[in-house]
């Protein structure tokens, strides 16, 4: 094995796809309750404990996707800087955190808005860093189908990140005041926005599926 770090980091970071997409999907179920039944309180009761289930499954993904390009990045400099990416990602996600502890206005929705961006743009990031740095390993393990693989699904997931990132323009514009029509509107974008992402998980993890295999020899 040539690469022996890349190929435990990779596999983490296979494992880790596969948690996102499971979280995904419970958070389309989620936001599908609360479209049919926004006013309903049991329903918004399966719909809280639905999205805790996925907020748990996305943390644990998140923890197993540091220590995976941590890994990775021992033998490939590209999985390296997603990991600094990654870190980049954390910071913004305290930084939304202490603004929602100030009373919500239009200042704070705007401030708060600016960081929930700078995750999503961190996070698109360490998704191209990560391909980009497994496409590097497969040109020297000479895996061309695989390499060029890498270039091409990295160019195809940021234009679906950034999809749903515009997406979720939207919804975040809301406050908690905001009238019943506005949120069935920001629940139905915040639906396609979810979708969006899923695809792109799914393609993500078919790839690391593929580049754990590749570096296994």
């Amino acid at each position: 094995m040539k690469f022996p770090d890349a190929h435990k980091g990779v596999k983490k970071l296979f494992i880790a796809e596969i948690i996102s997409i499971i979280a995904a999907a419970i958070g389309i179920i989620s936001l599908i309750f609360a479209l049919i039944g926004l006013k309903n309180e049991g329903v918004l009761a399966t719909m809280g404990l639905i999205a805790s289930l996925s907020a748990i499954a996305l943390l644990v993904a998140f923890i197993m996707q540091l220590v995976g390009l941590k890994q990775g990045g021992e033998d490939e400099d590209q999985i390296r800087y997603a990991f600094y990416c990654s870190l980049l990602a954390i910071a913004f996600s305290l930084a939304v955190v202490v603004v929602r502890l100030f009373k919500e206005n239009s200042t704070t929705v705007m401030i708060r808005n600016i960081f929930d961006i700078g995750v999503d743009v961190s996070n698109v990031l360490v998704v191209i860093y990560a391909l980009l740095g497994i496409s590097a390993l497969a040109t020297k393990l000479g895996d061309g189908a695989m390499a060029q693989r890498g270039k091409t699904l990295s160019t195809v997931v940021t234009v679906l990140f950034v999809v749903s990132i515009a997406f979720n323009l939207y919804p975040n514009f809301f406050t908690n005041n905001a009238p019943d029509w506005a949120k069935v509107i920001a629940s139905i974008i915040a639906i396609v926005a979810a979708i969006v992402e899923l695809i792109a998980y799914v393609l993500i993890v078919i790839y690391y599926g593929k580049a754990s295999k590749m570096l296994e020899k």
